[in-house]
């Protein structure tokens, strides 16, 4: 909303880089677009719906955007750049497209990235907060005789909200008309505080209000009596500035009501509800004590409207030289935009990308639990039912082999597919609860799925033998997501080729484990079908650590560079409590004369977030407190059209579809989808089908230049009255990206060299990251014809150890060691 006012270290979307080896139909693309003003900017920023996705375990998608980021009162940037997530923008000035580019912006990144069909969109605050000053919104409007002959717009209050509608309903129908599969998600905002401390010790009372909470707030007012000053009633007060936030969501909410392709996010209130209140103006709110805002229809909002958010849920500011002071009212912490993030992902974005949404039949499962999922080590070949576990567990004195090997159990009860389904695609859920030194942050092994129609020991209990047992098929899945953070959700695409190994009249059992072990303890846990997390003693000594709820940090800079750093002064200490989380929050930080860093914390408490997403938690009736592993199947049934044969074969580099029918009934096209990764499908052509015939028709198809690595492809077959049926999925490997993209040498010294064999233009990320995740290189550019080469020179000044390249062209990833 606001034009930014503090310098935001970006947050880097890094997504991989460090997992084991995955098979080849994992790939990561972007399937949201970010526009708008300051919240866009610092949302995208802060990489928060990236992380969230992430939670969700949907780390294989990206959100895009362009953020800017200017300073403070200035306004937002040059027009005409490629930008579209616009700190300070306002939505009157987005309609502006003959002096403002970024509607066109947006427009050419929807075009020409297909596979992102919802867009997050974050405009209308400033529209409001330009004040008085800027033909914008404040109390007492409609007693200004000065406002129609101002030359905004509008004459009154209500023309005013009329025109901001107006300039919203037309940016999203812009945005619409791109493309019919395209959606908008309407972000809205929270509670502002313009309480800020006048005076603040920090930086020898700077006037933290004058930065612009102050002028702001008499911006917001206006002189009834005429006095020349603003004083008494005529201040707006917190309680007025909350409800004319609601009163702009009001019509946001209106517009989306209005059309099934725009959703709203209501998130009014969420801070109040996360991390309470706690700023000494107003009764203390406690975390978890006032309502969360309510979904569709209704939208009901959270929190206390009569109260502003807390001071600690929103971002210091930069005030030169040394200092980083509490005095933005506007803009949330990125603890608070991540919270806020999630909660769009409850409402919308998960079930966008769930890869459902356009299925005309699917089943949602859960796993059995009690004592029919669990994990065996078959090390020992015992078995336990509380809790799953994946990777080994070495001796505790010596070098050798490992003491444990564990493997997992899933049971699915699948009868519920129809005897004539044909399952067209399936994905696993499973959320973390701790681990031992996480197996999938190491590259030296690889993790594996193994399915079995029915039992893989003699009965659906959990058997010593389930771990060794022969499976239908094995290594049948792709693992998206590292597990990196306690009740995050890995996501197990299940492999097109084992399909045909689902149960349709009884339990679809499934093995998790990697595939090395040695003498170290790597292993990670996950919640089961109760719910019961896979805990370790160690685990819950870790979890019942006190806290601090103030700590100061001093840093004391090196010759080489860096610091070190010592805890000067702690605070009574806190017991963590069942469902709250606690986040360090930095304060304030000061720098002296010798460049020594003093730093203020203060932990927050916050209300654990209600869930992962729908399915994930108990507020959607999902069993097991929400934790428990759960299963998306999608499938189709027979319609009048009988296929007798279905194939796929390589015609040079492109891909020829051949099929026939034995018989048709009142058949009308046939929709020739294509996927990366057998989830997400694109259609790619169409062929008209023969109608009605008792005799055999052949068909073909080319699909030309697909992806280099796994393309999926299926029939979509329609008949007169709409109805749809999908064939069986074929799928076809063209290679060449790792052939196509050399690094070397290896190990290097001060330098390396990536070698490019591309035929065709392709845009190159590249990205070189240390073991602690760290990037120390990034850089993207375009290969153009023939073989190309580049030195990449500024890697000396880095210390010695163990780097990662990762090379991304055309949906295809390569990572060197």
């Amino acid at each position: 909303m606001l034009s930014r006012i503090f310098t935001l270290l970006t947050l880097l979307v890094f997504s991989g880089g460090l997992l084991a080896q995955l098979p080849q139909n994992c790939s990561n693309y972007e399937r949201l677009l970010m526009m708008g003003d300051s919240w866009a900017q610092y949302m995208f920023d802060d990489n928060v719906h990236n992380r969230a996705m992430k939670t969700y375990g949907h780390s294989d998608k990206k959100i895009r955007s362009e953020s800017y980021e200017i300073s403070l009162f200035s306004d937002p940037g040059d027009p005409t750049a490629s930008y579209y997530a616009v700190s300070g923008s306002e939505a009157r000035q987005w309609r502006d497209e003959t002096t403002y580019s970024w509607l066109q912006n947006v427009r050419n990144q929807l075009s020409a990235n297909p596979a992102i069909t919802l867009v997050v969109f974050s405009l209308g605050g400033n529209d409001v907060l330009a004040g008085r000053s800027d033909c914008g919104w404040y109390k007492n409007m409609d007693l200004d005789p000065t406002l129609a002959s101002r030359g905004c717009g509008f004459s009154d209050e209500t023309t005013f909200f009329d025109k901001l509608e107006s300039d919203v309903t037309y940016l999203i129908d812009e945005i619409l008309a791109i493309r019919g599969d395209i959606e908008v998600l309407i972000s809205n905002y929270d509670y502002p505080n313009l309480n800020v401390t006048t005076c603040w010790a920090g930086c020898i009372c700077c006037n933290l209000c004058d930065q612009y909470a102050c002028p702001k707030r008499l911006d917001l007012s206006y002189d009834v009596n005429g006095d020349g000053n603003i004083n008494g009633t005529e201040l707006i007060t917190d309680a007025e500035i909350n409800n004319m936030m609601m009163m702009i969501e009001t019509r946001r909410q209106a517009i989306a009501d209005a059309n099934p392709r725009i959703h709203f996010d209501n998130s009014m209130g969420l801070m109040h509800h996360i991390y309470g209140y706690d700023d000494g103006l107003y009764p203390n709110i406690a975390p978890g004590s006032t309502p969360y805002p309510g979904p569709a229809p209704g939208y009901s909002p959270g929190g206390n409207s009569a109260v502003p958010s807390d001071r600690s849920n929103f971002r210091l500011v930069d005030i030169p030289l040394w200092f980083d002071a509490p005095a933005d009212p506007i803009h949330l912490t990125a603890g608070g935009y991540f919270y806020k993030a999630k909660n769009q992902m409850d409402r919308i974005i998960f079930d966008h990308i769930r890869g459902l949404k356009d299925e005309p039949l699917y089943l949602t499962t859960w796993s059995e639990g009690g004592s029919k999922d669990g994990y065996v080590d078959i090390e020992t070949n015992n078995i336990n039912t509380s809790g799953l576990r994946m990777g080994d567990q070495g001796p505790a004195c010596c070098w050798g082999g490992p003491d444990n090997d564990y493997r997992s159990i899933l049971s699915f009860n699948t009868a519920s597919l129809p005897d004539d389904a044909t399952v067209t695609g399936a994905s696993i859920y499973i959320i973390r609860s701790s681990e031992d030194d996480n197996p999938f942050l190491h590259n030296d092994r690889s993790p594996v799925l193994d399915i079995k129609n029915g039992f893989f020991g003699g009965s659906s209990l959990l058997e010593s033998t389930d771990g060794t047992a022969a499976a239908d098929a094995s290594n049948v899945g792709c693992f998206v997501g590292n597990g990196d953070a306690d009740k995050q959700a890995i996501r197990i695409d299940v492999d097109a080729g084992a399909f045909a190994h689902f149960n349709k009249t009884g339990v679809t059992q499934f093995r998790l484990y990697f595939d090395y072990a040695d003498w170290s303890n790597e292993n990670i846990r996950f919640y089961d079908g109760s719910g019961t997390a896979g805990f370790t003693q160690e685990d819950l000594d870790r979890k019942n650590q006190p806290v601090f709820t103030h700590v100061v940090k001093r840093k004391t800079p090196n010759p080489d560079g860096t610091f070190t750093e010592e805890i000067v002064q702690e605070s009574k200490p806190e017991l963590p409590q069942e469902g709250f989380v606690f986040e360090e929050r930095l304060v304030k930080t000061e720098r002296d004369a010798n460049g020594v860093i003093t730093e203020t914390f203060k932990l927050v408490m916050a209300v654990e977030h209600p869930g992962l997403a729908k399915y994930m938690n108990d507020t959607y009736g999902a069993p097991g407190d929400g934790y428990a592993p759960f299963i998306d199947i999608t499938y189709t049934v027979p319609l009048p059209v009988e296929l007798s044969y279905f194939s796929v074969k390589k015609s040079g580099r492109n891909a020829l579809l051949d099929w026939k029918t034995e018989s048709e009934k009142n058949a009308v096209v046939f929709e020739i989808e294509h996927s990366q990764n057998s989830r997400q499908w694109a259609k790619v052509g169409s062929v008209n089908a023969s109608g009605t015939s008792t005799e055999p028709v052949d068909y073909n198809f080319l699909h030309q230049e697909p992806l280099v690595g796994m393309n999926y492809y299926r029939l979509k077959m329609m008949d007169e009255e709409g109805q749809t049926e999908y064939s069986a999925v074929k799928q076809i490997r063209f290679d060449g990206f790792k052939e196509m993209v050399e690094v070397f040498p290896n190990p290097f010294n001060e330098a390396i060299q990536l070698k490019f064999n591309f035929e065709l233009n392709q845009e190159v990320n590249i990205q070189i990251t240390n073991l602690l995740g760290a990037t120390v290189y990034t850089n993207t550019l375009t290969i153009s014809s023939g073989v190309q080469s580049l030195n990449i020179m500024d890697l000396a000044n880095h210390s010695s150890g163990t780097y990662f390249v990762r090379v991304e062209a055309k949906g295809q990833t390569k990572i060197v060691k």
